[in-house]
């Protein structure tokens, strides 16, 4: 027994041997990774089944402990070129059974055996057999007509087996299980493409969307790149199998903005998104350090200081020779003064009540830094008053932000 618990075909490895008067060998799924547990375990079955990736995983180890094995079940997922020559190798008295079924149509619903070696046999993995007794099999084209021999369409799965549907999920339901054209109850739609042959075997070509099968289980590329598409910093993202059932993720990272709340299009201050701004970490980091690189030795006007005149400090810091700190509005302009007095930076910082629009200063300005944006994020509002700023400047462009998106 290999399988999980959650995979259906774990009821067949249990319940197989039992019924029959045999014994389950439960197997960890460790021990298919160690060499000499897994010769141990081979020469105590007679039967084996599990997955084409875990065969491919397990049968350079079985060399010469696979005489005894006399059944060997393979399926549930895409079966690679020269896998079952290989396992026709090791196990060179088994009859080999390729089995093909989703879930949905209750573990096997077609079969294909292969009985000892016989002079010019060819082991084809992709060929999955024919129907087994109560199933009824149906490849159809786009609009649900029979498609003939040699043909590919979509396989269609009818009789006992199908399962009632998809639990709590009655959309997806509908989608897949619908009424049987050709005959009684219902029909699967199970997405993978496939064709009748010459001789009335079928043959798995693939699917008809993108879904994959990693290590037995089913995964959709496209919902994982929806996923990925969702997380803030990635603008793109696509998902696939490379290799032997690695599943690669690759993605285009977002260009990072900084996106601060706009509290009015024109004149405004709020205290709360004030000090919320100034508690805001990567917001300060950023202007921190633009102005430890530029502002050292100049002069620099802060428009819109604030009551703690913040980026002003921060210009002092880092040295800057001279701050004039520009406030429109008188209250707020004299929070500004108390804060620097108490600081002791008046003679650094001098803070001026007025609109940025009328104010002169007694020398023209290396750099602007604002901190309008966040309180007044729109181009009504914000741009005009910077522009004015800019003419306070011995380089018009010697702004801090340079720009705001």
């Amino acid at each position: 027994w290999v399988a999980s618990i959650g995979f259906d075909i774990s009821l067949f490895q249990v319940l197989m041997p039992l019924v029959s008067g045999g014994v389950v060998e439960v197997v960890e799924r460790s021990g298919l990774q160690e060499g000499a547990r897994l010769r141990e375990w081979i020469s105590r079955v007679d039967t084996v089944d599990m997955v084409p990736a875990l065969y491919r995983e397990a049968v350079g180890h079985w060399a010469g402990c696979g005489e005894g094995v006399r059944r060997v079940f393979i399926g549930g997922d895409r079966i690679g070129e020269g896998l079952l020559e290989e396992l026709r190798g090791v196990f060179p008295s088994a009859e080999l059974t390729v089995t093909y079924g989703p879930t949905e149509g209750t573990i096997f619903c077609t079969e294909r055996r292969y009985g000892r070696r016989q002079a010019g046999e060819e082991l084809r993995g992709s060929v999955v057999g024919q129907p087994l007794g109560g199933v009824s099999v149906y490849i159809v084209d786009g609009s649900g007509g029979l498609c003939p021999v040699g043909v590919p369409g979509e396989l269609w799965i009818g009789g006992a087996g199908v399962s009632r549907g998809y639990l709590n999920d009655a959309e997806r339901t509908a989608e897949k299980y619908i009424d049987n054209p050709y005959g009684e109850g219902r029909v699967y739609r199970t997405g993978d493409r496939c064709r009748w042959l010459g001789d009335g075997q079928i043959e798995f070509m693939g699917r008809m969307d993108e879904q994959v099968k990693v290590r037995g289980y089913r995964i959709e590329p496209g919902e994982i790149a929806r996923t990925l598409e969702g997380h803030v910093e990635v603008s793109r993202a696509e998902v696939m199998v490379q290799g032997a059932g690695v599943l690669a993720g690759y993605y285009v990272r977002r260009h990072r903005v900084q996106v601060w709340p706009s509290i009015s299009e024109y004149l405004g201050y709020n205290e709360i998104a004030y000090f919320a701004m100034h508690q805001d970490r990567q917001r300060a980091e950023s202007y921190k350090a633009a102005i430890g690189r530029l502002v050292k030795g100049g002069v620099v006007v802060d428009v819109g200081t604030g009551p703690e005149a913040i980026l002003a400090q921060h210009c002092v810091a880092s040295g800057a020779r001279k701050v004039y700190a520009i406030e429109v509005l008188p209250e707020v302009a004299r929070q500004a003064r108390e804060r620097i007095s108490r600081l002791g930076l008046s003679d650094r910082i001098e803070v001026i009540c007025g609109d940025v629009r009328e104010v002169e200063l007694p020398e023209a300005a290396d750099y602007c830094v604002c901190a309008l944006v966040g309180n007044m994020g729109s181009s009504d509002g914000c741009i005009p008053i910077m522009n004015h700023a800019r003419r306070l400047l011995k380089d018009s462009r010697c702004m801090i932000p340079h720009r705001s998106r």
